[in-house]
């Protein structure tokens, strides 16, 4: 697009984050529908799939893709990273190490939305998207005295106005599943995931406990570096947890324990009510040697108390 009329800096800032979203932006452009869960479901490893929604949450706030797709503020990383259970979302720090996948990504995103260029008018859905822009470039310009970097900026207002309206689709669905279900199941599934991501915040919250839990470095690198360390004692809280928790069920199976399959896919690995997060530790780089640690005789409850028997949120 020609845009001789902007300065060096209004084409970068055009083409770059020049800020944080706002968190109404954020639930705009960088939610992800089912639709969107499916595009990103066609790459395997975390770090593409996060790289993937971050690029197809980009070009809906921008109107492009960016030439590096990580330059993008660390919020946005995140808000994506929770909403796909991605608990380290240091991960997308990998996905440019081969720049051919972005392209290759760019491009999968563009057939599977739809995208094309402004001066492309190859079908008819794409002519008539070309001329209601048209229309309402050629109206504001007869309507206001305006300049052409004020007609600039009020175009792409208009076109993320059309990316936000689309966006809101899938969220009206969301809301009618809600309010008016067919069946109970869509509620069952979104509980359920619900549940896990807040069983994940409650032990982040928990590890992160200095400064009030804020995120207190100024830049960039501080801030991912800090996120990083987060996510990493988390992972070993939930590998920790998910150790032991399997260990626990193989000893009461082999002391005759009956212990069933619909019970143990119901163990959490995120609960912490066990954990001192206070003091300073050290951690050898070397494995431990002396294997886990003994575990105790289970004790079958009685027959009148078993069915009185709850598990809280911290996994007492």
């Amino acid at each position: 697009m020609p845009a001789e009329f902007l300065s060096a800096e209004q084409r970068a800032a055009y083409a770059s984050f020049t800020e944080v979203p706002s968190l109404s932006d954020l639930e705009k452009f960088f939610f992800l529908d089912s639709f969107d869960r499916n595009v990103i479901a066609q790459s395997r490893a975390d770090s593409h799939r996060l790289g993937v929604a971050v690029q197809i949450g980009t070009v809906r706030y921008k109107g492009l893709f960016l030439e590096d797709p990580l330059a993008v503020p660390w919020p946005v990383v995140d808000y994506l990273a929770e909403q796909l259970g991605i608990g380290d979302a240091s991960q997308v720090k990998k996905y440019a190490e081969r720049l051919k996948t972005t392209y290759e990504h760019a491009w999968m995103i563009r057939d599977a939305y739809g995208y094309h260029t402004f001066d492309d008018t190859s079908s008819w859905s794409e002519r008539q998207l070309t001329r209601q822009f048209r229309t309402f470039l050629h109206g504001r310009a007869w309507t206001h005295a305006e300049g052409p970097v004020a007609l600039f900026e009020q175009s792409v207002a208009w076109l993320r106005r059309a990316f936000a309206e689309y966006g809101r689709i899938d969220k009206t669905m969301h809301l009618l599943s809600m309010l008016d279900p067919m069946d109970s199941s869509y509620r069952r599934s979104l509980g359920k995931q619900l549940s896990v991501q807040e069983s994940r915040h409650r032990l982040a919250r928990k590890i992160c406990h200095g400064n009030s839990g804020r995120i207190r470095q100024a830049y960039r690198e501080g801030q991912e570096d800090q996120l990083a360390a987060l996510g990493l004692v988390v992972n070993a809280v939930v590998l920790w947890n998910s150790r032991y928790l399997s260990a626990i069920v193989d000893q009461l199976r082999a002391q005759g324990v009956p212990v069933k399959e619909e019970d143990v896919a119901r163990l959490s690995p995120l609960g912490h009510a066990h954990l001192n997060c206070l003091g300073r530790y050290a951690i050898a780089s070397s494995a431990p040697d002396k294997g886990l640690r003994s575990l105790g005789t289970a004790t079958l409850p009685k027959a009148s108390t078993a069915s009185a028997t709850v598990v809280d949120e911290d996994g007492v």
